[in-house]
């Protein structure tokens, strides 16, 4: 029964982390919010979100030449980002023990304040999420949710 529900659990959270991820992108979409996306091996992994692309049509999603879970070890996709000019980055990713936690932490190293999108991320388990999450804070990312973003973005 208790590994019913955490399946069951997981599958909602699932579900809501992706609602999320869509929601950031729309939000970022409409209020003009420059965005870089980057994916792994698209070929056989599968083409970048297309809900998401979808909002962004004249931007690439970035197939990284490196297998890298840290995006920003793609010249393309940290060329794209410096090209922005910005000193706050929100990042996220699919899985967060992986290319959200490596790419914020990149980040921090070369001196961005990060933002992660806590609620958008999500992990193969509860505890993987909840450690890269401990591990992103305890180096220095502010951990933001989506209302509290958009809000903050609708008062800039």
């Amino acid at each position: 029964m208790s590994s019913y529900r955490l399946h069951s659990q997981s599958s909602i959270l699932a579900r809501r982390r992706s609602t999320n991820r869509q929601k950031w992108r729309s939000e970022s979409s409409i209020l003009g919010v420059p965005v870089v996306l980057s994916s792994i091996n698209p070929k056989s992994m599968g083409e970048f979100i297309p809900e998401i692309t979808r909002l962004f049509p004249d931007q690439e999603a970035f197939a990284r030449e490196i297998p890298s879970f840290d995006a920003f070890e793609d010249k393309r996709t940290w060329n794209a980002v410096k090209k922005l000019g910005r000193k706050k980055l929100v990042v996220s990713g699919l899985w967060t023990s992986m290319c959200f936690a490596y790419t914020a932490l990149h980040a921090l190293n070369e001196g961005y304040e990060v933002y992660g999108l806590i609620d958008a991320a999500g992990d193969s388990t509860v505890d993987a999420h909840k450690y890269a999450v401990k591990r992103m804070l305890q180096a220095g990312v502010l951990p933001i949710t989506l209302e509290s973003l958009v809000s903050e973005w609708m008062h800039d």
